[in-house]
């Protein structure tokens, strides 16, 4: 008498659609993402270099991170699209991604107990941490609010003392420059530019001329000496004809 087959297959005999795999934590809206936890220490990163780091938007992040990015909208540090590049946690219209877990670093307010986003307490996972009473107007107009905030945002810095705002300055200093021509040397020689040859560059003013007279063509002159000669010798031959005409007075 045979044995009866078991009712339950083995793992490896079930059809592949059977064998269900855990749903991911964070769902990617696009693939090819870096599932790497980005979990920064509070103060020590400005948040407008997080905004810019592309290599982060589709990374898993801390809810500090997010808490960060949060606030820095609300202060119009960066805008809700930046914020919503950070798609494993943003959907657009400043969404919260359902699904996500809490991770990381807390998010704690300025009264030092964990900010709730939504309702939804972001205390990093550890449920043991005690949860801030204050609402966002609550946290806004808290005491301890500006000093929590440059530590937050800014690590502890300026609104403008990121690595980002000083990469631009210097591309606009490199910028200036290249646009200033230099300055010319003292000790390069200048070249000059020869005069042509039919330009008269008199180093001294030139004497007055004299005026011409019938004796003789002056030096330079235009009329050539045959055809003075000839108007000299018409003037001599005037003179003679007018002396003959002229009355004779006997003495």
């Amino acid at each position: 008498m045979s044995a009866h087959p078991s009712n339950s297959a083995s793992a490896s005999q079930q059809p592949a659609a059977t064998r269900q795999q855990p749903a991911a934590v964070n769902p990617p809206a696009v693939g090819n993402i870096d599932n790497k936890l980005y979990d920064p220490a509070l103060g020590s990163i400005h948040v407008m270099d997080i905004s810019r780091d592309i290599t982060l938007h589709r990374r898993r992040v801390s809810d500090l991170v997010v808490g960060m990015l949060w606030y820095a909208n609300i202060n119009s540090v960066i805008t809700q699209t930046d914020v919503c590049e950070f798609r494993t946690v943003f959907l657009p219209q400043l969404k919260l991604r359902a699904g996500r877990i809490h991770e990381g670093q807390p998010f704690l307010g300025p009264d030092g107990l964990v900010v709730s986003l939504r309702g939804d307490p972001y205390n990093g996972g550890d449920a043991r941490l005690g949860v801030s009473p204050l609402n966002t107007r609550g946290t806004l107009t808290h005491p301890n609010y500006d000093r929590w905030l440059s530590t937050l945002l800014f690590a502890g810095g300026e609104r403008y003392d990121s690595a980002y705002h000083r990469a631009l300055v210097a591309k606009r200093a490199r910028s200036l420059a290249s646009a200033t021509p230099a300055p010319t040397s003292a000790s390069t020689p200048t070249r000059s530019i020869p005069a042509p040859a039919y330009v008269s560059t008199p180093t001294h003013p030139s004497p007055i001329p004299a005026v011409a007279t019938p004796e003789s063509p002056t030096p330079g002159s235009s009329i050539p000496v045959r055809i003075f000669q000839s108007l000299k010798n018409r003037l001599d031959f005037r003179s003679k004809v007018t002396e003959s005409k002229e009355p004779r007075t006997d003495s």
